[in-house]
Parts: structure tokens; C-alpha cells; sequence
């Protein structure tokens, strides 16, 4: 009620926060905004926030608290997202790897993300899914199309993974950190069947169970370079067919193995 302008009005307590499967659907749909709305779950974590399908033209979800979802925010297609100061915490959980904020078919899309809160329980980050020609990135990266701070909680994130991509091209990761805090766990940096050039450069892994996964895939020319990685059962673990790798300038110390392929430890 406190959004100027708004079309449908839910109060905090009108009830979105009891749905178990998803609070705010759509489909097909473009130019929505989503402000200042709660569509986080009470009691046990369950369902998604708000689950946004084939957007196009301009989506934006900004100000909401959307914690304790299974599926936080799911922004689908090539629409000009803007994301925003929502609070993810406690979602993102292990059912098909669901993260807090999940952006899925985003290739010719936009995406401008900022200060969006991760961790707690949560168990998945950030997740990508077929998307492309992406940079992420802290507040220090030029063109940083999803912005995460140092303490905007992705070091929180247990068990499983910070950020996971699968069936991405093209993606830079530059200058974040994905270590983990307290008992050592999960992964910093999954990237599932990716193609194309994926560039991994200036981030911080530290305390993982894996640093960074570059998993199956059919990657080009993929650069990892100066990370610092430290701490790690595995600090790299790579699988698949990759082409033309250059893995160079990287900081390894305390990791059980710097380096893996297929499973085999190398360094």
C-alpha cells in the first residue's frame, strides 16, 4: 500500500506469505514492475517468490523480501530485467539446484542486479541457466550486469553452491568472493555445460569443499586467471572438453588438491 501508482495493491498481510507452491506467478507477460511486496514464506522453506515466465520488454522486482523460498526470484526470457535491493535470505534450496535469484534464457536480454541479500540457510546463490554474454561481478567491475558485494552474503551460502550455471556461454566472473564462512563446504563457483569463453579472473575462494567446477561442457579458450584460491579440498576441478584453457597466474595455498581433472588431482 505504501508503492504511488500501483495497479494491484497486497498488503504484507493479505496473505502471499503462506502459498507453498508460488506466491506471484506469471506468464507471457511484459513491462511489470513488482515493488515493496512480501512474498517470502513463514515456516518451513517452500515454493517460489515470484516466478516471472517468457517476460519481455522492461521487468523490474525491487524492495521485496522474498526469504525462506525454495525458488526466490525466477526472472525467464530476454526482457530488460532490473533487479534490485530485494532480500533473498534463507532461499534457494537443493531441488534442481533452485537459487535465491535464478536467471534463466536470458541471451539477448538485459540484466542490471544490485544489492540483492543472499545466505543464511540457503543452499543455492545465484543460479544461471542458459544464459549468455553476461558479466558478474562486485561494485568495482566496470559493466557489471549482476553486481555482488563482498558482503551481500554469497560467503554464507552452505552445502551446496555461491553461484551455479548450467548450459551458459560466454560469462565473466570477475572480482567476487565466494569463500566460505565457518565449517568448510559446498562449491564457490559451479559452471555446468558451458560453451563458448568463460572468463573466471580477480575472485576469492576460500574454504570450499571445491573452489571452482568447470563441469562437462564444450568451453573455448576459457580463462581462469588471477583468483586467489585457497583452503579448498579442490581448489579447480574440471570436466568435459575444453579447448584452448588458460589457466594462469592463480594463488593456491592449503588446498588438499590445487588442481583436478575428471576427479584425478594433478597439483
Amino acid at each position: 500500500e505504501t508503492v504511488a501508482g500501483a495497479n494491484i495493491v497486497i498488503k504484507d498481510t493479505d496473505g502471499l506469505t503462506s502459498t507453498t507452491t508460488v506466491a506471484i506467478y506469471t506468464d507471457g507477460c511484459s513491462n511489470l514492475t513488482f515493488d515493496n511486496l512480501d512474498v517470502s514464506k513463514s515456516g518451513a522453506r517452500s515454493g517460489a517468490g515470484l516466478s516471472l515466465k517468457n517476460s519481455s520488454g522492461t521487468m523490474t522486482v525491487q524492495n521485496c523480501n522474498v526469504q525462506n523460498r525454495g525458488q526466490g526470484i525466477n526472472a525467464i526470457g530476454n526482457a530488460s530485467w532490473t533487479v534490485n535491493n530485494n532480500d533473498l535470505l534463507n532461499s534457494g534450496d537443493a531441488s534442481s539446484f533452485s537459487g535465491a535469484l535464478n536467471f534463466i534464457s536470458v541471451t539477448t536480454g538485459t540484466i542490471a542486479a544490485a544489492d540483492n541479500i543472499f545466505g543464511g540457510t540457503a543452499l543455492v546463490g545465484l543460479r544461471l541457466i542458459s544464459c549468455s554474454n553476461k558479466i558478474i561481478g562486485d561494485e568495482t567491475v566496470a559493466g557489471a550486469n549482476i553486481v555482488i558485494k563482498d558482503t551481500d552474503g554469497l560467503t554464507s551460502v552452505p552445502t551446496f553452491f555461491a553461484i551455479y550455471t548450467d548450459g551458459c556461454s560466454n560469462l565473466t566472473f570477475d572480482n567476487l568472493d565466494l569463500s566460505k564462512s565457518g565449517a568448510k563446504s559446498g562449491t564457490g563457483l559451479h559452471l555446468k555445460n558451458s560453451t563458448g569463453t568463460m572468463t573466471v579472473q580477480n575472485c576469492k575462494i576460500d574454504n570450499r569443499a571445491i573452489g571452482l567446477n568447470l563441469a562437462d561442457g564444450t568451453t573455448t579458450n576459457t580463462l581462469i586467471s588471477c583468483n586467489i584460491i585457497t583452503g579448498c579440498t579442490t581448489g579447480i576441478s574440471t570436466s568435459g572438453t575444453h579447448t584452448g584453457n588458460s589457466i594462469i597466474n592463480n594463488f593456491f595455498l592449503g588446498n588438499t588438491n590445487s588442481i583436478a581433472q575428471s576427479g584425478t588431482a594433478l597439483v
